[in-house]
């Protein structure tokens, strides 16, 4: 299908912002990233499925962009719809006064846990500074510290790929650390419902401040990251044998390996994906020669 018919068709549907050969590198935490054929900010549920069927029908590729964190997106971009979850999925749509929480998947992680900190509600202080969505932290099954985002969610609600509804429980989803079943699923998620705790206002907030020190102190907060680019191997921790393997601050053109975290690799200035890809070759090699560990990726490539 010819991008005009394309354009024809988006410019039909409601609620919905259009833009064509949009840089990714606006759209993700590392501020890297080549354009999207077409990048759409869907604001309702049948717009959603609308534009589901057609990329469905049309055989168009289709990629969700949450928070953008998480990822590293190719400079040469995203063929087809890179769609992002606005509006009605952006919202707290019910608070219970027994923890039952449901929330749109675009909400913010750290949204939810402040929206969710004013009634009350706690369990996801752990999550305190996680950039992305609530649907991608459900998907990567996102955590801190032994908690996950999934031990707190009762079920989600979504879209398969031809725009049909569904329900999926928890007990349904198989969930590991950094993972979930969802993953590879070919499914959008919509909505999630969680049991949160109900915790003193006060609590809620000390632990949070405790969370957000941690994390200032540890990690280059500063500078544009994807976050840990690499999981922890078991028993250990991926950063201790990054930088026991002489990795920290090795630069490839606009990017480095962080000097206070040896797990992230900075944006210093116009890096680039292939520039990320080259230092995580050097991070893989350098840690199998020393370690004999193959370091497994957190961070999602796209595009490539």
């Amino acid at each position: 299908m010819n991008q005009e018919n394309i354009k024809q068709f988006l410019k039909q549907l409601g609620e919905i912002e259009i833009k064509e050969k949009e840089p990714l590198r606006r759209h993700t935490t590392f501020k890297i990233g080549g354009p999207a054929d077409f990048f759409i900010s869907v604001g309702n549920k049948e717009s959603l499925k609308k534009l589901l069927l057609f990329s469905f029908d049309s055989k168009l590729p289709v990629f969700m962009i949450g928070g953008g964190s998480n990822l590293l997106v190719s400079d040469q971009g995203i063929n087809g719809l890179v769609l992002h979850l606005d509006g009605e999925f952006n919202i707290i749509k019910e608070t219970q006064a027994d923890g039952s929480v449901i929330c749109g998947a675009g909400i913010p992680f750290t949204k939810l846990i402040a929206e969710a900190a004013e009634n009350g509600l706690g369990g996801l202080e752990f999550g305190w500074g996680i950039p992305g969505t609530v649907g991608g932290a459900v998907i990567n099954n996102a955590g801190s510290k032994g908690e996950w985002i999934l031990d707190y969610v009762e079920k989600i609600r979504f879209l398969t790929s031809n725009g049909e509804e569904g329900t999926i429980n928890r007990g349904q989803i198989i969930s590991a650390y950094r993972f979930s079943g969802l993953k590879h699923e070919d499914r959008v998620i919509t909505e999630v419902f969680l049991k949160l705790v109900k915790k003193d206002k006060q609590e809620i907030k000390k632990s949070l401040e405790e969370f957000a020190g941690k994390r200032k102190h540890s990690q280059p907060l500063d500078m544009p990251s994807a976050g840990s680019v690499f999981k922890n191997p078991k028993g250990c921790f991926a950063a201790n044998l990054i930088e026991e393997s002489g990795c920290k601050g090795l630069r490839e053109g606009g990017v480095m390996v962080s000097n206070r975290h040896a797990n992230f690799i900075v944006n210093v200035g116009g890096g680039k994906a292939k520039e990320v890809l080259s230092l995580i070759k050097t991070i893989r090699e350098r840690v199998k020669t020393r370690f004999g560990v193959n370091l497994e990726l957190e961070i999602e490539l796209v595009g490539f």
